[in-house]
C-alpha cells in the first residue's frame, strides 16, 4: 500500500490544488540462475482526490527487462524500461474531466548512460462531460 500527496496546478482551473494518491503497488520479480533479478513488472493502482473536488483512478505499469533482446552485451550492462501511466479524474459539481497519460521507453547501456527512445506526457482538461 502507498499514500502520498503533492501540490500542482489544476489544468481545468489554473489554480494550485493538493493531489492525494492512495493505492496498492504489486511487484513481480523474475530471477536468473545466479539469483539476480532477470526482469520485473510493477503494477500500481490508485485512487486520486484533489482538494478542489476532482476524484478518479490511476493505473501505472513498469516493465523492466534486463535480459533477452536488450540483455547485456560485452562490457555493457544493457536493459530496457517501459512505463505507462493513465489516469482520469472528474469533478461531479462542474462536470470537468482531467486526463493524464504518460509513456516512456528507456534503453540503458550502463549505469551512467541512458537513451530515451520515446517519451510522452500529457495532462489536459477535457471540459465538462458531454
Amino acid at each position: 500500500p502507498f499514500e502520498f500527496e503533492f501540490q500542482d496546478v489544476n489544468p481545468c482551473t489554473g489554480e494550485v490544488a493538493t493531489v492525494r494518491f492512495t493505492g496498492v503497488e504489486r511487484v513481480h520479480e523474475f530471477f536468473n540462475e545466479a539469483g539476480d533479478v532477470h526482469h520485473f513488472n510493477v503494477l500500481s493502482s490508485a485512487t486520486i482526490e484533489t482538494s478542489d473536488g476532482f476524484f478518479g483512478r490511476e493505473t501505472f505499469v513498469t516493465v523492466h527487462n534486463a535480459e533477452g533482446l536488450f540483455g547485456p552485451r560485452e562490457e555493457e550492462d544493457r536493459g530496457m524500461v517501459i512505463e505507462i501511466d493513465n489516469a482520469t479524474l472528474r469533478n461531479p459539481d462542474t462536470g470537468q474531466r482531467i486526463r493524464v497519460h504518460g509513456a516512456s521507453i528507456l534503453v540503458y547501456v550502463s549505469e551512467d548512460e541512458n537513451v530515451v527512445e520515446k517519451a510522452t506526457f500529457v495532462v489536459e482538461c477535457l471540459g465538462p462531460a458531454a
